[in-house]
């Protein structure tokens, strides 16, 4: 028999359930779930049915009566007598109201499929009554595909699509929805209510909506007012030319997480990797980075095909109190988001305190302005492009601090193949005096093998008829510094990038390997170790900076979900709690401990926080002999170098 499926809204409608067996027990708890005030009339109920326990639930104990059914929504009738479920079932055809019969679905009007809910994600299996069993297989089948993420997921959309309506012109909604839902569903399912308003809003001022001819082509960007600043400078220039874009607007992994120290972040390329991926899947036809945001080594299926002409490449000192980076107190707060800028800040003054600040340029001055620093130090390009200034803005030169890898600069990245769009944007946009500078630098830094949590720093320039280059590798304190310096005369990238290597060869032969082997924690007593540390404060913390000089690889989670995924991802040796109050982010993972013997080993930075996991039915590997950072440390060195259980 032919069905519609549609989902009902019964929350406080009366639905009325004849029978008291097991089947009317479990549809009446269906119904009760989905908010249903609920009546179950029979003269006998069974053991499930005296279970339920509802204030929206009402048990009758006699026969079913004539009138029982008035003011119902729907009706269900499970008795184990079939004259009676059809009496009752045309009781209610005569009433007008939805009737379903238990136990003959085609005497009925609507059947119950089986159904699975994740937040706002319904997946609902029927037989048309056939075969309840196989509906409940192929559900069970269903929900192991199902991302664990759709539901909040949609209920982040939810939010998104009311924002949309609001503020949206009707013409620009359903490419924004579209947009919206190609997003990555752990992506969504990570934004709060505003930092979701907050995205819908940087889409709506990026996208430049119109009656699109043939030749519009469409740009990747982040959302932040810089990145749009930089990407309409692009899309202004290449316009000019006869090339008409549309702006698509990108939430990376880092902008969903400001509140998280980079250094902490559980992934790669956290800047450009969901860009990355709107261009391999045809999203975007280009993209437009700051050049220091790319990895060293682009993915075989992208190339870069355009450097813009260079801003001012130094960082900054910015401070509303002091005149300069020298003149600072002991002890002054100074912010930075970057492991390179701090080791080389660290090298000038270790007397200082260096807070990681996240967030765009407006943000992180905003709390300089408001007394959360002293003073911070920014990518002087950044400050230009938008016009942001503090009261005094001090630039480093590259020779006090080594700016990053392609500073300044930025970069067009394309899919391999692109050839007639790829050689517009290159002669519209590509400068060839910065292409040869960034050619150098990132050559030196894939020679490295460092990363953006790796302390270097690379700057070439031109002077006089050739091309200098110097660089810096430090350790993350700053107490170790190795540098060098090269010079030749360059007329093609292939020549540039010559030059990048040999400086990048003679960084390692002074020692450079040593230092970028500690920072990744080769030789040291915990390298190799993955440590997850569940944390309840945005703040940074102290914990994870003591381990990874041990040379652990710290992950850091601050919901369950964030851990769900970690522990999906990899193998984890060891989870630290700092607090009783952080066994509560992994608090999903606890039943699974229970009863695997591979679990990860727990440690505990007091008594207080091994009581909270014994709570949970797991006892703690390692509980620090007080609770300080040194003690957990050198605890948990303790138990891998024995692996036996240290209190």
């Amino acid at each position: 028999m032919k069905a519609l499926s549609i989902n009902l809204r019964i929350a406080h409608r009366l639905v009325v359930v004849v029978g008291g067996g097991r089947v009317a027990a479990r549809r009446a708890s269906t119904f009760l779930s989905a908010g249903a005030r609920v009546r179950m009339i029979a003269p006998k109920f069974s053991a499930e049915a005296h279970a339920l326990a509802d204030p929206q639930l009402t048990r009758v104990d006699r026969n079913y009566e004539n009138g029982d059914l008035a003011d119902a929504f729907l009706v269900l009738a499970a008795t184990n007598d079939a004259k009676v479920n059809a009496a009752i079932c045309a009781d209610a055809h005569e009433a007008q109201i939805l009737c379903s019969n238990a136990a003959d679905p085609d005497a009925g009007n609507f059947t119950l499929p089986a159904a699975a809910h994740h937040g706002n994600v319904t997946i609902a299996v029927d037989t048309a009554g056939a075969s309840p069993e196989l509906s409940k297989k192929i559900l069970k089948q269903l929900g192991s595909a199902l991302d664990r993420h759709a539901g909040a997921a949609a209920e982040t959309l939810a939010i998104m699509r009311a924002h949309t309506f609001a503020i949206a012109e009707t013409n620009q909604r359903r490419r924004l929805r579209r947009e919206f839902a190609n997003l990555p569903l752990d992506m969504l399912a990570s934004l709060s209510a505003d930092e979701a308003r907050s995205y819908v809003e940087t889409a709506l001022s990026g996208a430049q909506i119109d009656s699109h001819s043939s030749s519009t082509v469409t740009c990747a960007s982040r959302g932040s007012r810089l990145a749009l600043t930089q990407t309409s400078s692009v899309t202004s220039a290449l316009e000019n030319a006869g090339i008409k874009s549309e702006i698509l607007t990108i939430a990376t992994h880092a902008d969903l997480t400001p509140n998280q120290p980079l250094s902490a972040m559980n992934a790669e390329n956290v800047f450009v990797k969901e860009i990355e991926a709107a261009l391999m899947d045809g999203r975007a036809d280009y993209a437009v980075h700051s050049c220091k945001d790319l990895p060293s080594t682009l993915d075989p299926a992208l190339q870069l095909v355009a450097i813009s002409a260079r801003e001012d490449p130094r960082d900054a000192f910015c401070s509303e109190r002091f005149a300069s980076f020298y003149d600072l107190p002991s002890n002054a707060r100074v912010g930075t988001s970057s492991v390179r800028r701090r080791a080389q800040l660290m090298c000038l003054r270790a007397d200082l305190e260096y807070v990681d600040c996240r967030g765009n340029v407006d943000t992180r001055l905003r709390k300089l302005r408001d007394g959360q620093f002293d003073a911070l130090v920014l990518a002087t390009a950044g400050m230009a492009r938008l016009g942001a200034t503090s009261s005094t803005v001090v630039a480093f030169e590259p020779e006090e601090i080594v700016p990053a890898v392609g500073q300044g600069a930025l970069a067009i990245e394309m899919r391999r193949g692109e050839s007639d769009l790829h050689a517009m944007i290159r002669q519209t946009i590509n400068d060839r005096r910065a292409e040869l500078e960034i050619v150098c630098e990132r050559a030196a830094l894939a020679t490295l093998g460092g990363g953006c949590k790796a302390p270097i720093g690379i700057h070439a320039e031109h002077r006089d008829a050739g091309l200098i280059v110097h660089g810096i590798v430090c350790s993350h304190d700053g107490s170790q510094t190795v540098t060098a310096r090269a010079s030749a005369v360059v007329e093609t990238p292939v020549q540039s990038a010559a030059l990048g290597e040999r400086l990048a060869s003679q960084l390692l032969i002074s020692g450079a390997a040593q230092l970028l082997r500690s920072a990744s924690g080769i030789g040291l007593p915990l390298a190799g170790r993955v440590i997850v540390l569940p944390r309840t404060q945005m703040r940074e913390s102290r914990i994870a900076p003591a381990l990874e000089r041990c040379g652990a690889r710290i992950l850091q989670v601050h919901s369950a979900e964030e851990a769900l995924q970690v522990f999906g991802e990899q193998t984890v040796d060891m989870v630290v709690f700092a607090s009783s109050a952080a066994v509560d982010t992994v608090g999903e993972m606890f039943p699974t401990w229970r009863v695997d013997a591979t679990r990860p080993a727990i440690a505990t930075m007091g008594e207080h926080s091994a009581e909270a996991v014994a709570a949970r039915g797991v006892a703690a590997d390692v509980i620090a002999g007080e609770p300080s950072v040194e003690s957990l440390v050198d605890a948990v060195q303790r138990y891998f170098r024995h692996e036996v259980t240290v209190r």
